[in-house]
Formats: C-alpha cells, sequence, structure tokens
C-alpha cells in the first residue's frame, strides 16, 4: 500500500471557541458538527480537519489517501480502515455524514 497524501486529521485543542477563531482568521470553513468543529478550504466538500476540546494540545488520527483505494493488505499490516467520508453541506454550513 503506498500513501499518497495525508487528507484529514483530528486534532484536540483546550478550547473550541479560541481554535474556531484561530482557523476563521486564516478564511478557513468552520461548522460545529456535534461536540466538535469541522475545517475546510474554499471549494472543497470534505472537511480537512476536525477539532475536539479536551485540556491537552494533540494529535488524535490522521487519514491517508493510499493507492488502490480500501484493500485487505493494509489490514493485514495493522491499519485501521474507515471508510466513511464527510460531505461539506453549503446550504447548512455543516458537515454531513
Amino acid at each position: 500500500m503506498r500513501v499518497k497524501g495525508l487528507p484529514h486529521c483530528g486534532l484536540q485543542v483546550p478550547s473550541l471557541e479560541i481554535g474556531h477563531d484561530f482557523y476563521r482568521g486564516f478564511g478557513l470553513h468552520v461548522a460545529e458538527r456535534g461536540d466538535a468543529f469541522a475545517i475546510r478550504c474554499d471549494g472543497r466538500e470534505t472537511e480537512q480537519a476536525l477539532l475536539t476540546e479536551d485540556s491537552r494540545k494533540q494529535l488524535q488520527f490522521v487519514g491517508f489517501a493510499v493507492d488502490g483505494g480500501l484493500h485487505q493488505p493494509g489490514r493485514a499490516a495493522g491499519v485501521t480502515v474507515f471508510p466513511r467520508r464527510y460531505r461539506w453541506s453549503s446550504d447548512r454550513g455543516a458537515c454531513d455524514a
């Protein structure tokens, strides 16, 4: 399995409010999704980051783009595969499963 990109990540931050303002300041779209914020770039339908709140900053997960899509060799190598993608709903200003 060859990694082609890192299109998505999860970031844990001490304050969702500060995280929201930080990413909005860069001109990114920020939408509430449950107890988190989904962040995406203009012109993209899928989110690039998911912010959640906890007492310390840390990287929670990274989504990899791989050759050949989802296949068994990745699972045998200890890779957890999550086939679900979230799409941006511009009329609602939020991400939908």
